[in-house]
């Protein structure tokens, strides 16, 4: 049981009332108390002066009820009213009653300064005799001197439904009016017409030659409505009655039982039905029957009522409502109001009639307003909601898991991008690669060219294998010079000089000879850690880097090195592959006739920036550099919205390899790699490692590679898939630098959303599909009966679409943990609705 809430159970048995109050966990208190014989006679003469003065009930006359009212009627009532509430709250006071009162009484010291707070006392009366008293005038505690801060609520003594929980949406009002016999209510509308303001209001009832079953009809229809309502309210005539939950009069001569509209009502609660109200006469039985349903609260007048004080009832009781009180609030202030001094002239003894009845487990109707904050607050995600987002938050920051979700999804792509035949094979590559291999190495040391081999004897020098043998360098720059290229990259730091400078002379020859073509640009490789100031470049024994282009090799596995900023060939402080991808569009023949006398470098630049606005490729990569929130993000090891490398795409169509024993034709060459030979269309040769399967003997060579990609693999077919699965490292810098000219020279950078930023997202469409559909029943009903079927349309298309936007806007939207975001959202809404959202 919740706090601030006690149960109290009054059951009389012949002329003994049994008082159980329950509350906490388990505790309990029962007091056996002798009931006053005087109290019924008290109430019989209380209602019997209390018909004689109230003319015009809503309530079918009886034969006791003719005749006219006379002056001396309203004493008489005043009268047996004090006699009643005298003789009730006498018994209630008697000191055997006295520990219930204090157990209820000491709790509003708990409520602490919190004035909008109560102690909720749930009351249930049986057999009814004892329910007709007026409970609600008891003031527990006040003669232990404690504030009024406790209330007296009714529930049924059987209770066979669950009550649902408000839903978040504009205030839907079902306004019935039934039999207008003897009544007026054109005020009932006029107050229900105000109240449009803040809520949907519908109004059905009776008029003149309507059908009766059709009127019937058009009740049950309406209450049981798809869009639902939260309030049901009823104004008319009404009686009694236990076997049937209640009567209700619809028109004349006309009823209709709570018995007849019990499945709509059900439906109506399933759909949002929270609260209704029955301005009308012995509503005991209807509230009674409509708790039993599992309707949170209803408020009923449990004696027959006069149709002005039933007017100023609703009046006041809106009034209250519209103020964004809860419906216990709107009762006492209502009540309040009869009961006031000039009121009580007019109306005495009605402020003890009205009664609310209400579910022990529901939260308490109210109106919740609609400006902007209320709006603010119901978009603020709850504590629950603040955890579970929060621990997708901290996973989708993990870096391991960002590599295996990017891994999967390119995979993923590649297979998409095959089947639907968007894999680009009509494309043809646009780099060699000249990979320095296993094979290449074994083949350089039993045929050594010539001129290494006199300098091996002249000073007894072996061949060298790390970095890399420069005379061996030398002759493959020859060989490579033969092919004519436009642009050869050498994906080697040469650094390092030989200590006598014989085989760095025999290279830096080999390198003036491609440096004297016309047609042939060089680019080497130099090696920065980021915001690192030392850096590792060519020697300038071997090439003059003034005189030619340097690209920076270090870089992030899967993602694409940018530049740090746009004018990054001015120092010569370029990523390796975007050099190569601007170089390619360089002219050398153009840039030698117009050198700068500031240097190469100024030359390139004056050239780029003469021709950015005539050229795409260089417009897009003079465009191209880290935007400040990636480069922010790098700082928290992230890599928000860097572009990634898309190995979607197939190899094939990326770049072409040959082995450097192949080039040099000291190993055995096959037919398919002499094509490339014979037929070479390539612009771009990059000089790079390749694949050393022998890694304790190559392991310095080889610790540039990297772990073969799920999509490298799918596309290498059975060898790539063997070396996947035993972890091997055949996916070369070589083969990465290929895919990233490629994606500069076609422009065609993925730029992928953050995981983080993507659950944020979806946590909005979440929280909007809670508040704006989930609210609604029949959006509830259709997502509940149909949740598996669209469970696998949402993964069918999202899938789809998320695939086709990669190709298409070239932008990786994540999938798996924003779905696993909004499924969660969905979730935990329909958690607390899955035993009743099935409508039968």
């Amino acid at each position: 049981m919740r706090g601030n809430v006690f149960e109290l159970k009054v059951t009389k048995i012949e002329s003994v009332c049994i008082f159980e109050l329950n509350w906490g966990a388990g505790k309990k208190i029962t007091v056996n108390l002798q009931y006053p014989s005087l109290l019924n006679n008290y109430y019989e003469q209380w209602k019997k002066a209390y018909l004689s003065y109230y003319r015009d009930l809503r309530a079918r006359k009886t034969a006791s009820g003719k005749g006219t009212v006379k002056k001396d009627y309203r004493s008489q009532l005043v009268n047996t009213q004090s006699k009643l509430l005298y003789e009730f709250h006498r018994w209630l006071f008697s000191p055997e009653l006295i520990e219930i009162r204090r157990e209820i009484a000491n709790s509003v010291n708990y409520l602490g300064d919190k004035q909008k707070e109560w102690i909720d006392v749930f009351l249930t009366c049986t057999p009814t005799e004892i329910a007709r008293l007026p409970w609600e005038t008891w003031e527990i505690g006040t003669d232990l001197g404690i504030p009024k801060r406790i209330r007296i609520a009714r529930n049924p003594a059987n209770i066979r439904n669950d009550n649902l929980r408000p839903l978040h949406r504009k205030i839907r009002i079902l306004a019935i009016l039934g039999d207008d016999t003897g009544l007026n209510f054109d005020s009932e509308k006029e107050e229900l017409n105000k109240f449009k303001s803040i809520a949907y209001v519908k109004v059905i009832g009776w008029t003149f030659k309507k059908d009766i079953d059709e009127l019937k009809q058009e009740i049950v229809q309406n209450i049981a409505s798809v869009d639902g309502w939260d309030i049901l309210f009823f104004a008319g005539h009404s009686n009694e009655s236990v076997l049937t939950g209640g009567e209700l009069g619809i028109a004349p001569n006309a009823s209709i039982f709570v018995s007849e509209i019990e499945d709509a009502l059900k439906v109506a609660k399933k759909r949002g039905l929270q609260f209704a109200i029955f301005n009308s006469c012995s509503g005991i039985n209807i509230a009674e029957s409509l708790i039993n349903l599992g309707l949170s609260q209803v408020v009923v007048m449990r004696e027959p009522i006069n149709n002005r004080v039933a007017e100023e009832f609703l009046k006041q009781f809106l009034r209250s409502f519209s103020e964004y009180k809860d419906v216990h609030e709107s009762l006492l202030d209502a009540s309040q109001f009869l009961q006031q001094q000039e009121n009580r002239l007019a109306y005495p003894s009605t402020y003890i009639i009205p009664s609310l009845f209400r579910h022990p487990n529901s939260e308490l109707f109210r109106i919740q307003p609609f400006d902007l904050w209320s709006i603010i607050k119901q978009w603020l995600p709850t504590s629950k909601e603040v955890k579970w987002v929060g621990l997708f938050l901290l996973i989708s920051l993990f870096p391991p898991l960002q590599t295996f979700l990017l891994d999967s999804r390119l995979f993923i792509q590649a297979v998409y991008r095959q089947i639907t035949a968007q894999d680009l094979s009509h494309h043809k590559p646009n780099v060699l690669l000249v990979q320095i291999d296993e094979k290449s190495l074994k083949a350089a040391k039993s045929k050594e060219p010539k001129q290494c081999k006199e300098i091996a004897d002249k000073f007894q020098e072996k061949f060298r294998s790390y970095p890399i043998d420069y005379c061996y360098m030398a002759n493959i720059i020859q060989e490579t010079g033969k092919l004519n290229p436009k642009i050869i990259g050498i994906n080697y730091i040469l650094s390092e000089v030989d200590e006598h400078l014989n085989k760095s002379q025999i290279l830096n020859q080999a390198i003036q000879k491609i440096n004297n073509n016309k047609n042939t640009l060089t680019v080497f490789a130099y090696g920065q850690e980021y915001e690192d100031d030392y850096r590792d470049e060519v020697n300038s024994k071997i090439a003059d880097s003034n005189l030619n282009f340097n690209g920076n090799v270090y870089g992030y596995d899967w993602y694409i090195d940018l530049p740090k900023n746009k004018y990054c060939y001015r120092d010569n402080q370029c990523p390796f592959s975007y050099v190569i991808a601007l170089t390619n569009e360089i002219k050398k023949p153009e840039l030698i006739k117009s050198p700068s006398q500031l240097g190469f470098h100024y030359s390139v630049a004056n050239f780029i920036e003469n021709k950015r606005d005539n050229n795409y490729t260089i417009n897009f990569l003079y465009q191209t550099s880290l935007q400040p929130i990636t480069s922010f993000s790098h700082n928290i090891f992230q890599m928000w919205f860097h572009p990634i490398i898309d190995f979607s795409i197939p190899h094939k169509i990326i770049y072409k390899t040959i082995s450097a024993c192949e080039l040099l034709k000291s190993c055995e060459i096959t037919s398919n790699k002499q094509n490339i030979l014979n037929n070479i269309n390539q612009k771009i040769v990059i000089i790079a490692p390749g694949v050393y399967r022998d890694m304790d003997k190559y392991e310095n060579l080889a610790q540039s590679n990297t772990n073969l990609p799920l999509a490298i693999a799918y596309w290498r077919d059975k060898t790539g898939w063997n070396d996947f699965f035993r972890g091997k490292n055949t996916f070369t810098t070589g083969e990465y630098h290929a895919y990233t000219i490629h994606h500069f020279i076609n422009r065609n950078l993925v730029i992928p959303i953050p995981d983080c930023g993507m659950i944020l997202l979806i946590s909005i469409l979440g929280k909007f599909i809670k508040i704006q559909l989930l609210a609604y029943p029949k959006y509830r009903i259709i997502l509940s009966k149909y949740l598996a079927l669209l469970i696998l349309a949402y993964i069918f298309f999202s899938v789809i679409i998320a695939l086709q936007i990669y190709i298409t806007a070239r932008v990786l939207i994540p999938l798996l943990l924003p779905s696993i975001t909004l499924w969660n959202y969905i979730r935990f809404e329909l958690k607390t609705q899955i035993k009743t959202t099935n409508i039968d």
